[in-house]
């Protein structure tokens, strides 16, 4: 009888004994996961037991699991980039959104003196304006990441240093670890049931994909308390305010195209990274070089904003295509409805 209790076990498990499935991930059987639920209630005043019920029954993530383990890393040329945001599609549904919501959008400028076409490119790259969010629990997603990558691997992250923007690599575990800390911390803070939140495989929430350590430093409501990134107000207000405080968002410009010297061309043909210099006159000020689809290079002086719009995604490709898509849209109002700019 005994072995047959446990065969059914493992075959179909009570709910408290979810652990015992070979696709799930829980305190229970992942000491790493355990030891980031004694973290959570260390740091949050709460029992072992309520936090590691927070992390229970966690379904390792397939698409997550592939996501993160892949070693494969794509060069794509500035125009692929281009076309994959900047569609007429994009563009359209961009300049619907910005009508639509266009009372929040002004509020917002008037705030925060950030672009509001910026913010709705924004959206419009992060989520299709809405869109899709993602349909991954977020917990899980997360939890998957964590438990699928190796110590050793680095990823690239925008910090604050004096009050000038810095990218530097840190270990990509600690940092997802980080943020299943701080995706609890939402939940216990805003009462928020975190084994249902869906999102992005990586963790992204809402419209505007916030990760959850952006979600609690940042994210903010302008009628409640806590904010609703799934709401569009709460997340264009919410995104401002991120560009503001952690990229330092001023009233400049973003970026524009020039002819740099020879010299600063070599300099630039001499990089394998980022492909930019820093123009010695002023820091706030580099040249990117972008590769465009028949292999010629175009450049672009960028200002304090486009790294501001870097923080967000630290690719310079992202930046340059949020600006253009951006401008794409302002033009597509501008010339239909333009009593509405």
């Amino acid at each position: 009888m005994q072995i047959l209790l446990t065969l059914l076990s493992t075959a179909v498990p009570i709910s408290n004994a979810c652990y015992l499935a070979p696709d799930i991930i829980d305190p229970r059987n992942n000491l790493e996961i355990k030891a980031i639920a004694h973290e959570i209630a260390v740091e949050n005043g709460i029992s072992e037991k309520k936090a590691q019920d927070m992390l229970s029954c966690m379904k390792n993530n397939l698409y997550s699991k592939a996501r993160a383990t892949s070693r494969k890393q794509v060069k794509s040329p500035f125009c692929q980039f281009n076309k994959n945001f900047i569609s007429a599609f994009r563009i359209k549904k961009g300049a619907e959104f910005y009508l639509q919501n266009k009372s929040y959008l002004s509020a917002m400028e008037d705030q925060y003196h950030v672009n509001p076409f910026i913010v709705t490119a924004i959206i419009g790259v992060e989520s299709n304006y809405g869109k899709f969010t993602g349909n991954h629990l977020t917990r899980d997603a997360i939890a998957t990441v964590i438990v699928n990558t190796d110590k050793t691997s680095s990823m690239s992250v925008s910090e604050l240093s004096n009050s000038n923007i810095i990218f530097k690599d840190i270990s990509k575990k600690k940092f997802f670890i980080d943020e299943l800390k701080y995706l609890a911390k939402i939940g216990i803070e805003n009462n928020m049931d975190i084994k249902i939140l869906e999102g992005s495989w990586d963790g992204g929430i809402g419209l505007a994909q916030f990760m959850p350590s952006s979600y609690h430093k940042h994210a903010i409501s302008p009628k409640h308390r806590y904010a609703n990134l799934f709401d569009p107000e709460d997340a264009i207000y919410s995104i401002a305010n991120y560009l503001v405080e952690r990229g330092n968002w001023d009233k400049g410009a973003i970026a524009e195209i020039i002819q740099p010297t020879q010299a600063q061309i070599t300099n630039l043909d001499s990089i394998n990274s980022i492909n930019s210099i820093f123009i010695p006159s002023d820091r706030n000020k580099h040249i990117y070089r972008f590769t465009l689809e028949d292999s010629s290079n175009q450049y672009w002086l960028t200002y304090n904003n486009f790294e501001a719009i870097r923080t967000y995604n630290t690719r310079p490709h992202y930046a340059i295509n949020v600006m253009l898509l951006a401008e794409k849209i302002h033009d597509y109002i501008k010339s239909n409805y333009p009593g509405d700019i």
